[in-house]
């Protein structure tokens, strides 16, 4: 299959403006965009680009420990970078305190310690007036019980007597 500057600039997703650039780089000269390009030409590209991808190759990594230089090596055609962490600024707390301020804090802390005080007492008031009426209940529930009984023993008594 004959491939043309065009055909490849979309195989590629380049323009072919592009891929004849590139064709001039690696040695082949006198392309337009509706030339044929053989199996040798398309290798020699082929080639030319896969050189051309591993030069233009950077891989970043961060640091853990802060350093100051940048430092880069070539080997193999590889560029290593290492950028420097941004640091985020310590924001130091103001060692002075305004007075003014401590002791509107400190009130407050009183009124709120007064109002739960007052809420405890509240709260044991309300708890012994309900103790105090289940026992009172109590208590009637039991004179109840004991007037009864005595009210059966009192009619049980006039029977026997009626019968006596």
């Amino acid at each position: 299959m004959a491939h043309t500057v065009e055909s490849l600039s979309k195989l590629l997703k380049r323009t072919p403006d592009q891929v004849i650039s590139i064709l001039t780089a690696a040695g082949i000269q006198g392309k337009n965009a509706d030339s044929n390009i053989s199996a040798d030409e398309r290798q020699i590209l082929m080639s030319s680009l896969s050189k051309r991808s591993s030069t233009k190759l950077n891989i970043s990594v961060p640091r853990k420990t802060p350093k100051t230089s940048t430092t880069s090596s070539s080997t193999g055609g590889v560029k290593i970078k290492v950028k420097k962490k941004r640091e985020e600024p310590i924001v130091s707390a103001p060692d002075v305190v305004n007075d003014e301020a401590v002791s509107k804090a400190r009130e407050a802390l009183e009124a709120g310690k007064l109002a739960e005080q007052k809420d405890q007492e509240h709260d044991a008031k309300r708890h012994d007036m309900v103790r105090q009426q289940k026992i009172k209940t109590e208590e009637l529930k039991v004179q109840d019980i004991q007037n009864k009984d005595s009210k059966k023993d009192e009619l049980a008594n006039k029977d026997k007597e009626k019968i006596a």
